[in-house]
């Protein structure tokens, strides 16, 4: 392994932390944002390489990605098409 490699089990170790659908649904964010901002190919993957490190290190619990989720409009003051 690589010494940049990072542990992509964190889903499995964690049953409290991010699901793969949540994941996925960030990467999916981030490729409308790279597309929408025209950026390299090289930013995207290193975002979701850092997404992924940081999934790993951090214990996320699921409970507050979903609140911040519900109350997006409230940080931020937009609808996010719910």
């Amino acid at each position: 392994a690589s010494r940049y490699s990072h542990h992509m089990d964190y889903m499995v170790r964690n049953k409290n932390a991010v699901t793969e659908n949540m994941r996925a649904v960030l990467v999916d964010w981030l490729i409308e944002v790279s597309e929408e901002y025209k950026l390299q190919s090289i930013t995207l993957h290193t975002a979701v390489a850092l997404v992924d490190r940081c999934l790993a290190s951090c214990v996320i619990v699921k409970d507050v990605l979903l609140y911040k989720y519900e109350h997006y409009d409230d940080y931020f003051g937009e609808d996010i098409g719910r």
